[in-house]
């Protein structure tokens, strides 16, 4: 080995830690959308006072979160913005099932419309961390 070289274990190790903490930014940045964008539309609601069914719209902010943390995944990594952000946005519908479920059955049961959202979060999150990766240059 050269004077001054990195060991290839070294560089991994190091690409390894930069891609779990940029997944992880991108779940708080997710989770800190998901929560500020419910917020809004809820208290646009209650101030209007329309009875409406929301849950179109909170899926729609999560689909945004998804894109948004994906986003800024890849853009902290810097590397395969495309396995970033579908992983993001995928463990962050997982968490998200998580907390509303309250128990980690539903990845045992794996039902056909979970499995349509998985699919939804990835895609988000591929195209979202294509755009994460070309943005950081």
């Amino acid at each position: 080995m050269k004077t001054g070289a990195v060991p290839a274990s070294s560089r991994l190790v190091r690409g390894l830690l930069r891609l779990v903490v940029g997944v992880a930014q991108g779940l708080l940045m997710a989770a800190l959308a998901a929560l500020t964008g419910s917020v809004l539309v809820s208290f646009v609601v209650s101030l209007a006072n329309l009875e409406m069914d929301l849950t179109g719209i909170f899926r729609l902010f999560n689909y945004l979160s998804m894109g948004l943390g994906s986003i800024y995944a890849a853009k902290y990594v810097r590397r395969m913005g495309w396995l970033t952000g579908a992983l993001t946005a995928c463990l962050y519908l997982i968490a998200l099932t998580f907390w509303v479920e309250g128990d980690i059955d539903f990845l045992l049961e794996l039902k056909s419309a979970w499995l349509s959202e998985a699919g939804i979060a990835a895609l988000i999150g591929l195209i979202g961390g294509i755009l994460g990766v070309n943005l950081a240059g």
